[in-house]
């Protein structure tokens, strides 16, 4: 199974996403650059409710080690 579908089936994936709807957690915005449009990263999901708020672009930064090519270009 590669990591995206594991990910998917990770039971406290969606953890986050409740805890904003109760209030528990605040979105933020990213850590790089201030873009408010953020996604929860997870460094450990045994800690479901500690993430990381990164922009799309540094989210796939994160997870490839480069920018997407369409901020590149």
């Amino acid at each position: 199974m590669n990591n995206l579908v594991s990910r998917m089936w990770e039971p406290n994936a969606g953890l986050p996403w409740r805890a904003l709807k109760k209030g528990t957690i605040k979105k933020k915005s990213c850590e790089k650059c201030g873009d408010k449009n953020t996604v929860a990263h997870h460094d450990d999901y045994e800690k479901p409710l500690e993430v990381r708020w990164l922009c799309e672009p540094h989210h796939y930064e994160h997870h490839h080690g480069r920018l997407p090519l369409r901020m590149i270009l």
